[in-house]
């Protein structure tokens, strides 16, 4: 871990509304699409995952739950305190395949690979200055392992 106090490239407004995890998890509770697809990249990987930006675990937990090895970053303290408490609460055995850690994921250098890298729910649009989108996929390249495949999701704002 790198032990960045960076702010994740966002503003003070955004930044606030990573502030409380508990409240992030009820905004966001009807959201719940993209999990079994998310699984399925865990059931089919099996190897060693990196969750960037896992905020509170709502992606990372269902993939150790699936059966891999799950590593879940965000920078935000709040967000990491929420997905532990939602970790405490799981058997031994997922427990012992997930873990959080507070980092940037712009230039997290873990001093591991991972079978899959994973970057969802539109996160990668938060990184709107071309050098801050150019170290998020440095970050993922350093963590991919030789055949590793990177997973991420963005959404238009505005389809038309």
């Amino acid at each position: 871990m790198s032990g960045s106090t960076s702010t994740g490239g966002l503003s003070p407004e955004e930044l606030a509304y990573y502030a409380d995890g508990a409240w992030y998890d009820a905004e966001y509770a009807l959201v719940r699409a993209d999990i079994p697809y998310y699984a399925g990249v865990a059931e089919r990987t099996r190897g060693p995952i990196l969750e960037l930006a896992c905020g509170t675990g709502r992606l990372t937990i269902p993939m150790a739950i699936a059966g891999s090895r799950v590593l879940g970053l965000d920078f935000a303290p709040a967000m990491i305190a929420e997905a532990n408490k939602k970790r405490a609460h799981l058997g031994p055995e997922v427990q012992a395949r997930l873990r959080f850690v507070i980092d940037d994921m712009r230039n997290a250098r873990l001093g591991e690979r991972f079978d899959a890298v994973v970057l969802a729910f539109n996160t990668l649009m938060h990184m709107t200055a071309d050098e801050d989108l150019d170290a998020v996929l440095e970050a993922v390249r350093a963590h991919l392992a030789p055949g590793g495949l990177f997973y991420f999701d963005i959404q238009t704002p505005h389809p038309g």
